[in-house]
């Protein structure tokens, strides 16, 4: 895995982005949605210009985001469900068809709330 971290210019925000191998997919997907129900959670420590400053990353991040292949059309995974008692996390999942496989696992994790999704393949050949 790899990590990217990127902060904006103007306000007081980051992008913590990891990048699995191909055939980690079901890691990712499974990592995914424990932050999304807030059972993993992480704060990391970044040295910036102005000094030393923390960020909530997993289930501590107010949006967490799952950009790849449908998994779910592969395997399957136990459910994974969040005390429902944390903060919301809002999720955005980037694959064809994310809503079809991902909504129940997303309605299972009780701490997540969609914000975005695919309903279709979102790549189309031209006609």
């Amino acid at each position: 895995m790899e990590r990217c971290i990127l902060k904006s210019s103007k306000n007081d925000v980051y992008l913590v982005a990891d990048a699995y191998e191909g055939r980690q997919i079901k890691l990712a997907a499974t990592d995914f949605l424990s932050a999304a129900a807030g059972m993993v959670k992480e704060k990391i420590s970044l040295r910036t210009r102005s000094g030393k400053v923390s960020i909530a990353i997993a289930g501590d991040a107010d949006l967490v985001v799952y950009v790849r292949h449908d998994a779910f059309m592969d395997f399957q995974i136990p459910p994974i469900a969040g005390s429902g008692e944390d903060k919301l996390r809002q999720t955005i999942v980037l694959a064809c068809a994310s809503k079809s496989f991902f909504a129940p696992f997303i309605r299972q994790t009780r701490g997540a709330e969609p914000l975005l999704w695919t309903t279709g393949s979102w790549l189309r050949r031209p006609s």
